[in-house]
């Protein structure tokens, strides 16, 4: 208990020092466990507004805010919301959540040995613990809320990302150069082969990210990149498996010669 509320006192009187060491928390998943960061951001320019949907605590933003025009959040929970203004006060921070029509809905919360586990909050999961805190959110539609430019995105909302897609189709489909998705069959069966169809559709290519390996998307096995018992290993703590593939990276098709290009300067190996 102690240290969550350390960690909220040196936010409060020390901003700039809670932001640091998300920054260097980034860089360090970012040539780590999460590369897709890293291929993220060899992707932006400053040109880019910045859309971080199911931002949680920021990590997204925190290491692409100096390498695009402008940064924005979007983060249902309350408590979390009220974080982002305090670290990001520069960025424009959204208290809704997205989907595919805009209205409310229930946000399940699991509360893990006390603590609230935010970072697995969920409108289309329920009984992910024993015990759930749920809230009443609002609810918005992407192509209704996002700024005006050229987008850089990247979606995480546990098993929702399907609505969110569909909510920013316009957006998505005119402006984004690049999105981001994290999909799983265990929360969403189905779902990373409906998102695969819907950006093929709409003149989209691009990747799973897999370590520095990255691979067409359109070589999307379920049974070979989502094994059931992938999943189970993550739910018990143990960490993302080898081979297992839950990060969708799509680009514009025109700008994938490009894309390709800036990755492999990155440290990535694509085919």
């Amino acid at each position: 208990m102690l240290r969550p509320l350390l960690g909220e006192l040196i936010e409060r009187v020390v901003p700039g020092l809670a932001l640091s060491r998300l920054e260097g928390r980034a860089r360090r998943a970012a040539l780590g466990h999460e590369s897709e960061l890293r291929a993220l951001a060899a992707l932006s320019d400053q040109s880019h507004r910045f859309l971080d949907v199911g931002a949680n605590e920021g990590l997204y933003t925190a290491h692409l805010r100096s390498r695009v025009h402008s940064t924005h959040l979007f983060e249902p929970v309350p408590q979390m919301a009220d974080h982002l203004k305090r670290l990001f006060p520069s960025s424009e921070v959204k208290v809704v959540g997205l989907s595919d029509s805009p209205g409310s809905a229930v946000l399940r919360i699991p509360v893990i040995n006390g603590q609230l586990l935010t970072t697995r909050s969920s409108i289309h999961l329920e009984g992910q613990a024993e015990h759930e805190q749920e809230i009443t959110i609002k609810l918005e539609k992407l192509d209704d809320v996002a700024p005006s430019g050229r987008l850089l995105v990247k979606i995480d909302v546990e098993g929702h990302e399907i609505a969110v897609v569909r909510g920013g189709s316009s957006v998505l489909s005119d402006r984004a150069d690049a999105v981001l998705v994290e999909s799983e069959e265990r929360h969403a069966s189905g779902a990373p082969s409906k998102l695969i169809e819907w950006f093929s559709d709409h003149e989209f290519g691009g990747w799973i990210v897999l370590g520095d390996h990255l691979i067409d998307v359109g070589a999307y096995d379920p049974n070979l990149h989502q094994m059931p018992e992938h999943g189970e290993a993550i739910d018990a703590g143990d960490g993302r498996p080898p081979g297992y593939g839950n990060n969708f990276l799509f680009v514009r098709k025109e700008l994938l010669t490009h894309a390709s290009s800036m990755l492999k300067e990155n440290k990535f190996s694509i085919g």
